[in-house]
Order: structure tokens, then C-alpha cells, then sequence
């Protein structure tokens, strides 16, 4: 397996499962996260708001984390991650029964809504089975084989979508994601500590004690408020990006394709890179530094809004930053929340870390769509909600630059 002679001797062989696991996400994402919401509003003429309801289905099932991390204290956490994936990939395969925007929505909401609650299991997951030090360059590693397979498979898709359409693509799509969760579910894990199994509490208990770190940790509140502000820009802004490619460049399968691809190729690269990064100045460093570079993707196609006959290549630079900015933001936020937190806190700290996350993700589509709906109403150009998402982002990014910087100063005391 790629990488693998890189990787300490402990860890190795989780790594070489993670990594095919990772080659058939690649598979599965690249067939059709890159076409889902372009298919619903050119193929399906979704309106604003049910795209808004797909973006916000992520963050929907973040609202569950709680809950989930609850269930799986003092438990093995690989079914808690395993089982959304299977359900909610599986799922998909639904896709093939619909020709109409509703259904095609709830579907893939119910889908993304499901496999979401994975994300406090997967991140104890990696907390146990790579070394603290390493673990950001070792997951970059298989980040790298994934956005591999997903640009070849978005690539074929692009190309398929045309000829046999998302009813076959998507649900062959699905097939390769559940095959990916049986791969995952094979890597040995440890046994739960006892110091966890002796402190599982009632639901209530767990909840109080979950949001009491907000009280007691001052430096992840800071973290997480800041995360809040500026994800709340970013993802208001999410369910234009389809919506302006379709309807101001009235962009192709093929088009939609080559900016995914350029988001892919630069995606795996940069993998790397934030690893490596990560372990030498740390992941709130490189926090800072990716969201203050994400803010450059909503003025990007703000200035392409201002020509009269824009062209899919002026969001080259975009395609170029979600790149950069995509893989920095999740190897930084996952590493930041797990620094936070020790081996008998980090499903509760991830859990409670999501459900912010969650919470802003379900209100924030819905505020960009409505902005738009206003903006219309009173023939305003539309293109000003992406100058308003940076705004946004451009305080949490201020947020964060001052946390890193009382961090820093707690530090040298």
C-alpha cells in the first residue's frame, strides 16, 4: 500500500484498511457529492430552498452527536461509525426510484442526515489507532488516495451523467461507499478504557457535563465560537455556488467535473502539506491560516457576478482554494478538537464540537436562500450574497487569529 513504509510499524496495519477504505470513499464521493446539488437544480429544477435542505442535512445529523456519543461510551465505537455509513449509503441507491425535485431532496438529506452521526466514532477511532504526533500526516496520507480515486471517479461520471444519467450513477455511487464502511469495520481497535466504562452516566448527566466544557475550557470555547461565526458565513453561501453555475454560466456535467477535479488534485497535494504543517506549528496555527484564506472563495465569484457573460474558468481560483482551504480545514479543526481533549474525553469534545457545528449548518443555508429570495424581490443582484458571506467569515477569521494569539500568550507563561 502507498505510504505505508512511512508509517510506524503500530499503526500499519490499520493504516493499509483506512487507505483501501479511503480508495472506495474516493469512488463513492467523487460519482456524487460533486453532481448532486447541480443535478437537482438543472436536471430536477429544485428551488432555492430545497438545495438550502441539502446543504443543511450535514449539519442536521451533527445535532445527533450528542446523543450518539452518549450511546457509545464505554462501548467499541467502530459500529457507531461503521453503521450510519452502511444505512446512509445504502440508502442512496433510493435515488434511482425518483424523477422529481422532492423526493431526489429528501432522499439525499436523509442520506447525508444519516451518515453524518459517524464523526464522534471516527474521531476516537483515530485518536486510538495512529500515534498523537503523527496523526495528521498519516490520515493526509490517506486523504491523498481518496481525492485520487475521486477525481478519476468524478472524471467518469462527468462523462457518464450524460449518457446514462444520476438514477444509475448514484446508486453505483452508494455501492462503492458501503463496500468502503465493510473495509473500515475490519481495523482492530482497543478496548474501551475502564476509566470510561466506569464513568458512563445518564443521558441528562452526560449532556450537562458535555456542555460544561464550554464553562470550564476557555480555550476550546474560543475555538468553537470562533468555528461558529465563520462557518455560518461560509455555509450560507453554500447553496449559491450550484445555484449561480447553473443558472448565470448554465454550466455542464463536464464543466461541473474539470472545477472538481482542479478542487481535487490541489485537495490531495495539500493534504500533505497540512500534515506536515500541523506537526510542526500545530493545528490552530493552521486553522487561522486556511480560514483566512477560504474567505478569498465567495469573492471569487462575487467579481465573476459583476461580468455580464461569465465563464466557468473565472472560478478556476475558487476550485483552486476550496482545494487548499478544504483539506487544512478538516485536518485542522479534527486535530484542534483532539488536542482539546484526552483518550477518555474525545467522543464527548468531538461530539459536543459537532453539535455546534450542526447547529449553525441547519439555520445558515436557509439564511443565504432567504437573503437571495429578498435580494430578487427587490431586483437586487444576487451575486451581493457572496460579498455578504465574507463579511461573516472575515469576523470569525478575526476570531480566530485572536485565539491563536491568547494562546500563544498562555503559553509563554
Amino acid at each position: 500500500m502507498i505510504f505505508a513504509r512511512k508509517v510506524p510499524s503500530e499503526a500499519r496495519s490499520a493504516y493499509r484498511l483506512d487507505a483501501w477504505s479511503a480508495i472506495l470513499t474516493g469512488v463513492y464521493t467523487g460519482s456524487i457529492i460533486p453532481f448532486y446539488l447541480v443535478v437537482a437544480r438543472d436536471k430536477l429544477h429544485a428551488s432555492p430552498m430545497l438545495v438550502a435542505l441539502i446543504v443543511a442535512s450535514p449539519f442536521a445529523g451533527n445535532l445527533f452527536s450528542l446523543l450518539w456519543a452518549h450511546l457509545m461510551e464505554g462501548r467499541h465505537k467502530m459500529p457507531f461509525a461503521t453503521v450510519p455509513w452502511l444505512v446512509g449509503r445504502g440508502f442512496l441507491v433510493a435515488v434511482a426510484l425518483t424523477t422529481t425535485p422532492v423526493p431526489y431532496s429528501l432522499i439525499i438529506s436523509l442520506s447525508m442526515l444519516i451518515t453524518t452521526a459517524s464523526s464522534p466514532a471516527y474521531a476516537a477511532i483515530m485518536k486510538d489507532v495512529y500515534p498523537d504526533r503523527q496523526r495528521g500526516r498519516i490520515m493526509g496520507y490517506a486523504r491523498v488516495l481518496l481525492a485520487f480515486f475521486q477525481i478519476a471517479a468524478t472524471f467518469i461520471s462527468g462523462i457518464l451523467l450524460k449518457v446514462v444519467g444520476y438514477r444509475i450513477i448514484f446508486p453505483i455511487g452508494a455501492l462503492f461507499g458501503v463496500a468502503s464502511a465493510l473495509v473500515f469495520g475490519r481495523i482492530k481497535t482497543s478496548p474501551p478504557a475502564k476509566s470510561e466504562i466506569a464513568g458512563r452516566t445518564g443521558f441528562w448527566r452526560f449532556l450537562v457535563s458535555a456542555f460544561r466544557i464550554l464553562r470550564d475550557d476557555h480555550g476550546f470555547r474560543w475555538f468553537a465560537l470562533s468555528v461558529v461565526v465563520f462557518g455560518f458565513g461560509s455555509i450560507a453561501v453554500s447553496p449559491l455556488y450550484p445555484i449561480f453555475q447553473v443558472d448565470r454560466l448554465h454550466i455542464s456535467y463536464s464543466q461541473v467535473a474539470v472545477l472538481t477535479s482542479v478542487t481535487n488534485i490541489v485537495w490531495m497535494v495539500s493534504f500533505i502539506f497540512w500534515g506536515r504543517y500541523i506537526e510542526k506549528y500545530g493545528s490552530l496555527q493552521a486553522t487561522v491560516i486556511t480560514v483566512m484564506l477560504a474567505i478569498l472563495c465567495p469573492m471569487n465569484y462575487f467579481i465573476a457576478g459583476l461580468f455580464s457573460h461569465p465563464n466557468f474558468l473565472m472560478l478556476i481560483p475558487s476550485a483552486v482554494l476550496f482545494g487548499v482551504t478544504n483539506a487544512g480545514i478538516e485536518l485542522a479543526y479534527f486535530n484542534t478538537v483532539l488536542d482539546f481533549s484526552d483518550e477518555t474525553t474525545t467522543s464527548r469534545y468531538q461530539a459536543l464540537f459537532a453539535f455546534l457545528l450542526g447547529s449553525r449548518g441547519m439555520v445558515a443555508p436557509f439564511v443565504g436562500a432567504a437573503v437571495m429570495d429578498a435580494l430578487e424581490m427587490h431586483n437586487i443582484d444576487t451575486i451581493n450574497v457572496f460579498a455578504f458571506a465574507a463579511v461573516i467569515m472575515l469576523i470569525g477569521a478575526f476570531m480566530q487569529v485572536i485565539g491563536l494569539r491568547r494562546s500563544a500568550s498562555r503559553k509563554s507563561k
